[in-house]
């Protein structure tokens, strides 16, 4: 048997005894307790005792981990031994009655504040917890018992009372009073924190404990009405007036053990949804399909998950699009999913879902492998794209280098050379002698003149960088054996535009060449049909590549097809006029 049966098996059979033990000095004197002045109270000490035990034990049977099952333990428990200070009782079972006669509303009250975790998470709450153990065991339970001696007060059978320190009757009756006042006070403050709670909480830890306060702070109006009504006395006695009191907190204990049950059977059937949820994950195959069933589970469709990147700052989505989680809607919030101390997801969600860290905990609990298993995902497709973007750049730059040096010869070297042919001309004008090698020294500039101009164009055409794809390929095709096809006259990015240009100058160099080009779906596809042998185009290839594009070849010896696939962002693409006028 585990230790745990055994606890079980414990309290279960201490609940019953103690149980049977109050209902026999309840019949056995009843003037003595209100519960026995109340109509049928015995049973319904039993009943109500019982059930809050009951209620507790179930809920630690079940959830384990909640703490709150054990003041609703405690409050069936007290209950029964606050009928324990009658005369008929053994000298030590009186002594407890006497010491703890007062306890139950501080019990009751601290189940309030902690559930449903158990754990009483604010300050102000413990400080209210405390207080409220101190006034009514410390002031109402062992300060008075500490001076009050049951025989010189005229109750000869009464048993021995073990806290007696000083038997002083006056001062015993004003610590009764003032204990009463205090816990007067004291019951209106958990009222007023209670209501506070229940008016401020969103909709879904209303849901969770909204019934539990409510029952709670009818049991702590009941109570300060008896209170209040203890006070021309000195005491809490077994009045008429007082027996019913008890008869509406006994209801109110049972009602509260009856909400807990009911609240437990909602945790339940949200972990069976969950349960339901991790097979629906089962069958995910693609990005966002695990967004989808939480938006579905949770009934937020507009549902975003996020998941973390090495960056902190920076969040993606299942395929590694930046999600913007700073500025939300005032519908909106961010609930953050961790799993073993590290941040696994972000769900930005309407509010009154996940309120509560009870309802994080089962989520994670349910789906944290998926989860991560997305988050790995996201990850790697956001690095991927980090790494495609910084080749892009590399690109870029690489083409940014090749315009420069072509206008650095252009503007430089070649307006030497050219200067330098048109002295050599000027010269051969003038000249009376040695012609012919002047002549010879000019056709050499020229011949470095148009070698100067074929290695700008190689490097970078001029024509390209100022009048788009189309313009350059036109020219292109002027002193080779190009064939231009069907060709939008659309710029696109320089880096898409080089590539494309490079692999039709590539193809075009060796063989008869035909070119078109079309866009579709953001896309750029680019068809090459080389009449002979077919380039080397590993250059285009990694460029492709690098791009996120594709490149692939088919066709024989005699002839093959190139088919380039480049991504076009929308946003990029712009017409020739418009590109004029910029």
């Amino acid at each position: 048997m585990s230790v745990r049966l055994f606890l079980l098996g414990a309290l279960i059979a201490a609940a019953v005894a103690i149980g049977i033990e109050s209902f026999r000095l309840v019949t056995s004197a009843p003037g003595f307790s209100a519960a026995g002045a109340a109509p049928f109270g015995a049973v319904l000490l039993l009943v109500a005792g019982w059930a809050a035990v009951a209620a507790g034990l179930l809920q630690q049977w079940r959830f384990p981990a909640r703490r709150s099952w054990t003041p609703l333990v405690a409050a069936g428990l007290a209950l029964f031994v606050a009928e324990w200070d009658s005369p008929v009782a053994a000298a030590g079972v009186f002594s407890v009655g006497l010491l703890l006669n007062a306890v139950v509303p501080a019990v009751i009250a601290h189940l309030a504040l902690c559930f449903p975790s158990g754990r009483v998470g604010s300050p102000l709450g413990r400080a209210v917890v405390a207080s409220g153990y101190a006034i009514t065991v410390g002031l109402l339970g062992l300060a008075v018992a500490a001076t009050f001696d049951p025989t010189s007060s005229g109750c000869g059978g009464c048993p021995t009372n073990v806290w007696l320190v000083d038997d002083n009757a006056h001062l015993s009756s004003d610590l009764s009073l003032l204990g009463l006042r205090c816990a007067l006070g004291w019951s209106a403050v958990v009222v007023l924190l209670l209501a506070w709670r229940l008016i401020g909480s969103s909709a879904a830890r209303r849901r969770a404990a909204g019934p539990i306060w409510t029952l709670v702070i009818a049991d702590l109006l009941i109570v300060a009405a008896s209170y209040r009504h203890g006070l021309d006395r000195g005491f809490v006695g077994s009045d008429v007036v007082q027996a019913r009191l008890w008869l509406a907190q006994a209801v109110a204990l049972i009602l509260l053990a009856a909400a807990t049950v009911l609240a437990l059977v909602r945790s339940r059937h949200s972990q069976r949804s969950l349960t339901r949820l991790v097979i629906d994950l089962g069958n995910v195959t693609r990005p966002g399909q695990l967004r989808a069933a939480l938006a579905e589970r949770l009934g937020d469709p507009q549902l975003v998950a996020a998941y973390p990147t090495d960056d902190d700052q920076r969040y993606v989505d299942a395929e590694a699009h930046d999600v913007d989680l700073a500025n939300l809607p005032p519908d909106r919030t961010r609930t953050s999913l961790a799993h073993d101390g590290s941040e696994i997801a972000v769900l930005e969600h309407r509010r009154g879902i996940l309120d509560t860290p009870e309802a994080v905990g089962e989520l994670v609990s349910a789906v944290h492998l998926a989860l991560e298993n997305e988050r790995l995902h996201a990850k790697a497709l956001a690095q991927l794209a980090d790494l495609r973007s910084s080749g892009s750049r590399i690109l870029a730059a690489g083409d940014d280098e090749r315009r420069r040096l072509e206008r650095d010869l252009h503007d430089g070297a070649q307006q030497h050379l050219l200067g330098l042919a048109l002295a050599l001309r000027l010269l051969q004008s003038k000249a009376t002698t040695g012609e012919t090698d002047l002549n010879l020294a000019e056709s050499e500039v020229r011949e470095a003149i148009a070698e100067l101009r074929r290695i700008a164009r190689g490097l970078y055409p001029v024509v390209l960088r100022d009048s788009g794809l189309a313009a350059a390929l036109a020219a292109l095709a002027e002193h080779r054996l190009l064939r231009i096809g069907d060709l939008p006259k659309t710029r696109y990015p320089a880096v898409v535009e080089s590539t494309v240009y490079r692999l039709v100058a590539l193809a075009s160099e060796v063989a008869p060449t035909t070119v078109a080009l079309d866009e579709q779906d953001a896309t750029v596809t680019v068809h090459v049909d080389v009449e002979g042998e077919l380039p080397d185009i590993a250059q285009v290839r990694d460029r492709a590549t690098t791009l996120d594009g594709q490149l692939t070849v088919s066709g024989g010896e005699a002839s093959s097809r190139i088919t380039l696939v480049l991504p076009v962002p929308r946003s990029f693409s712009t017409t020739k006029d418009q590109v004029a006028s910029t």
